[in-house]
């Protein structure tokens, strides 16, 4: 079980104590007890600094023989089948996850017999072979005693490799499908044992070596029909193993098969290069396979060495395919790629002249363009805050026209472009230099995973040789495989890096500068960046580089184009007269253009306003008071829209707008539903009644309107989503709404209508009321282990208010468990495992820190969730209550571990 007695002690299979390193430890930031809100998060601090521990048991397999003799070597199509023994081991390493079911397991032995169906087709190949060699040399002058030792220790090496078959499980479906493969290892065994007798019969022994080699000699005639006993035995397993093979790579239920697919899947959805040649060697051993069955009374040689080197291609193939994923995987975090995706796509046709020839303005140094054919170093892209640097950048990091003007910069070498978009809104990977350069090595990794082994060796072998670990990268480890990606010149291949908001990042800006200054130093890598035009840039970026633009004086014509095509085509502004007003509507929206001094992000407020005047029928002139009546900056626009807010609603605008503040990632809409019941009670004493999707959707809908009506403009809520308790995401409009609402003026306006507010109480009691609502269906509820990530927030909370040294009340705790043990008695085992069972590609979508999480989750016995989540948390005065009201704590694992064999 997971805890017992005291957090680092357990019980071993005797029902022994054993010392036990305890899986989590207690949050360690104290700011986070302030300052963060972890949603879906909190438990990813705390796993990365434990040691997870795999409640599930490995397969073990071992096969490391000896040096091959230099006759296996000899007829070797390829040295590197000297590795397959090893390398099989790490094509299933990426399923070592405690979130896959046995089923995985299962698979994982298939494809260990895969390798090892390798091993024993290259053994009994050779071994024929040298036995034939053997047979030759009886003949020859020189005698047969001369390949002895070599086909010893191929025999020897077959024992070794044969010896750590993984049996399948009685009952199993694999041992139908891949049984025929263990007898022929089985009888292979056999055919060893048989031939070093031979061999060691046949060995000269003794003092007198004349005398001793001429017995030798006569026993070797005596022992020739032995030999050619052997030989045909070889060839039959040969055959066996060939049709079995068959068999097993075209049977829809075969593991092997399944396990194979499986991998290429995954290949295919992290988008990986290479998955066309994963899945091409599959089909071209297969057809090997077929060949050799159909050709083989006829040259079992060659048809043999066919199909064998397609079996040593596969295996290869997908030992670095594993090898890549897991090292990738090790790489991704949490809402990774979040910030580009949440950035509004450019207005259609504006932008465009990005692609000129030459520069519009004589503001800009050099033409990106230019820059991009035959440019180096860093493109510094300076812009005011709201002047669209953003919406730039992810426009031309997607542009088909940016990766082919860069092939020309490239002459010939392949093109690889990465990107990172800084957030200090966002998590902490999101506005760190980690994050910056796991998002650079994730992209360059995915597209050419051949780099892996050579910028990051450790990392590599790590992934081979040693159950999957996917610990997030250190600093130092990012900035040394830069490093040595900076040096490689074996692949052919130039790099463009583009970086958003370096005024967003959460450091010391030079060293942020620094970082980017290094990577081109190579002449293989050049870097487009984006900030404000603050100091510490203009020092750095601004007078030590050609590449520049200052944005807000390039987009007069694309402020132009928007107004045009957002107000002015309104058919409502189309239908005033202006024949008698004083201002034509030509000049409302060519002062619009002039107001704006390049502002994207004021244009886009002051449309906005002007539009729902046209909703009131205004006419002309009232349009050109509306219009002049608005603030000139984004700072006095975000104070006029906390001023119109509705005075009742004031209380809840601090409320939300203090919650969205403190969010470490963008705030799911369903967090906000409960603000009138804070407080009062009604978290713990309302009933557990599961609600279905439309009961849902109506309750996400309401409360999107009571957020829109309660913070105006300053935030956004997108539509429902499938899921209502992650999506939709309530986000502030714009970094500089953050800004604006962290200045001392705005805090006091929000304090003064709100003087108390805990967010973190808040927060408690919203998931505590989520988890009365969760449906019940298993699917919903695993797609995104909502459940899973409820409970550990919801101990985040607990024990970071009882931290902060307010006695938390352990009421609220007790119902949190009382809620998970009705949900477990609610559903079916069948169900519980049903859940569990859809975890299985989930780690691959998700941060792979969760995995402790989730199994702490399920290896809990019902009634004991939380309690065994107090301990992994170091909640001592919960733990302790418990135990007081509770003497029979710690009685075991869920049932659900105890039936993993038989998943």
């Amino acid at each position: 079980m997971l805890g017992c007695g005291d957090t680092g002690r357990a019980l071993d299979a005797g029902g022994r104590r054993r010392h036990q390193q305890p899986r989590f430890k207690p949050v360690p930031r104290s700011d986070a007890v302030t300052t963060s809100f972890p949603w879906l998060s909190s438990g990813f601090a705390s796993a990365r600094e434990s040691d997870p521990v795999n409640l599930f048991p490995k397969v073990s397999i071992k096969p490391q023989p000896k040096s091959l003799p230099s006759a296996f070597l000899h007829h070797s199509s390829d040295n590197e089948t000297r590795k397959t023994a090893n390398g099989i081991c790490c094509i299933f390493r990426v399923f070592e996850s405690p979130l896959f079911t046995p089923a995985d397991h299962r698979s994982m032995e298939s494809i260990a017999a895969l390798g090892l169906a390798a091993n024993i087709v290259q053994f009994v190949h050779f071994g024929a072979t040298l036995l034939s060699e053997a047979s030759e040399r009886h003949h020859s002058a020189s005698g047969a005693t001369i390949g002895n030792a070599e086909l010893e220790l191929i025999a020897n090496n077959l024992q070794q490799l044969t010896a750590d078959l993984t049996v399948s499980r009685p009952g199993s479906d694999s041992q139908v499908l891949e049984s025929g493969l263990q007898d022929i290892c089985k009888r292979c065994r056999s055919v060893a044992d048989e031939l070093i007798a031979v061999l060691d019969d046949l060995r000269v022994k003794g003092e007198h070596k004349r005398w001793e080699s001429f017995k030798q000699a006569a026993k070797s005639i005596r022992k020739e029909k032995k030999i050619e006993d052997l030989k045909k035995r070889l060839d039959d397993l040969q055959h066996g193993i060939m049709v079995c093979l068959m068999a097993v790579m075209r049977g829809q239920q075969s593991e092997i098969n399944a396990t194979l697919e499986q991998l290429l899947d995954y290949h295919c959805k992290m988008e990986i290069s290479g998955a066309t040649n994963l899945r091409d060697l599959r089909l071209h051993f297969i057809e090997a396979l077929e060949t050799a069955h159909r050709n083989w009374l006829r040259d079992s040689t060659r048809v043999v060495t066919g199909f064998r080197d397609e079996l040593v291609k596969l295996v290869k193939s997908n030992e670095e395919a594993a090898t890549t994923q897991a090292v990738i995987l090790s790489l991704k975090y949490e809402l990774m790629t979040a910030r580009q995706r949440s950035i509004e796509d450019a207005h259609r046709k504006t932008f465009e002249w990005i692609f000129h020839d030459t520069p519009n303005e004589p503001c800009a140094k050099s033409s990106f363009l230019d820059w991009m054919k035959s440019g180096d170093g860093i493109y510094w892209i300076a812009g005011r805050a709201g002047s669209g640097k953003s919406t730039l950048v992810k426009y031309l990091f997607e542009h088909p026209k940016t990766r082919g003007n860069l092939k020309i910069w490239a002459s010939g070498k392949k093109v690889i472009m990465a990107s990172h978009f800084f957030w200090i809104a966002g998590t902490k990977m999101q506005k760190s230099q980690e994050g910056l350069l796991s998002s650079l090595l994730d992209t360059i990794f995915t597209q050419i995973p051949a780099l892996i082994p050579a910028v990051a060796p450790w990392r590599w072998q790590k992934a081979k040789t040693q159950t999957l670990d996917r610990e997030p990268w250190t600093r130092k480890e990012l900035i040394q495989a830069l490093g040595l990606l900076r040096k490689q010149r074996q692949i052919p291949v130039r790099f463009c890096f583009f970086v958003d908001g370096l005024d967003e990042y959460d450091g010391d800006h030079d060293e942020i500068v620094r970082v980017l200054q290094d990577l081109i130093t190579s002449p293989d890598i050049k870097v487009c960046a984006s900030s404000r035009p603050w100091n510490v840039f203009e020092k750095t970026l601004g007078k030590r580089n050609s590449g520049q633009l200052c944005l807000e004086d390039l987009t007069r014509e694309d402020i132009r184009l928007y107004v045009h095509e957002t107000l002015a085509m309104d058919p409502r502004f189309l239908d005033l007269d202006d024949e008698h007003e004083a201002i034509s509507k030509q000049q409302i929206t060519e002062a619009i253009v002039d107001l704006a001094h390049g502002v994207f992000l004021w244009v886009i407020l002051v449309v906005r306003d002007l539009l729902r005047g046209l909703s009131n029928d205004d006419t002309v002139s009232v349009l050109q008071k509306r219009l002049y009546s608005l603030p000139s900056t984004l700072e006095g626009y975000f104070q006029l829209m906390l001023d119109r807010i509705d005075a009742v609603y004031r209380e809840q605008t601090a409320q939300i707008l203090f919650l969205v503040l403190e969010a470490e990632r963008p705030l799911p809409l369903m967090m906000l539903a409960f603000l009138d019941k804070f407080q009062t009670g009604y978290a713990i004493e309302s009933p557990i009644q599961a609600k279905n999707q439309w009961e849902l959707y109506n309750l996400c809908n309401k409360t999107r309107t009571r957020v829109k009506a309660r913070c105006c403009d300053l935030l956004e809520v997108a539509q429902p989503g499938s899921n209502f308790f992650v999506d939709p995401q309530v986000v502030l409009l714009h970094r500089t709404v953050r800004d604006f609402l962290l200045t001392a003026h705005a805090q006091k306006q929000l304090r003064h209508h709100l003087p108390t507010f805990d967010t973190r109480a808040y927060c408690y009691e919203a998931l505590l009321l989520q988890m009365k609502m969760l449906p019940p269906s298993p699917e919903y509820v695993s797609s995104t282990c909502i459940e899973v990530l409820m409970l550990n927030d919801l101990m985040f909370y607990a024990y970071s208010i009882e931290r902060s040294g307010t006695p938390f009340d352990l009421a609220a705790l007790d119902e949190a468990e009382r809620i998970l043990k009705h949900r477990d008695t609610a559903s079916s085992e069948s169900d519980q495992m049903e859940t569990l069972t859809s975890l299985r590609e989930w780690p691959h979508a998700s941060p792979s820190t969760l995995q402790p999480i989730v199994v702490r989750f399920f290896a809990s016995p019902p009634g004991e969730r939380v309690y065994q989540a107090a301990l992994e948390f170091g909640f001592h005065r919960y733990v302790d209550k418990r135990r007081r009201d509770e003497p029979g704590l710690d009685k075991g694992f869920n049932f659900l571990i105890q039936w993993f064999p038989a998943i």
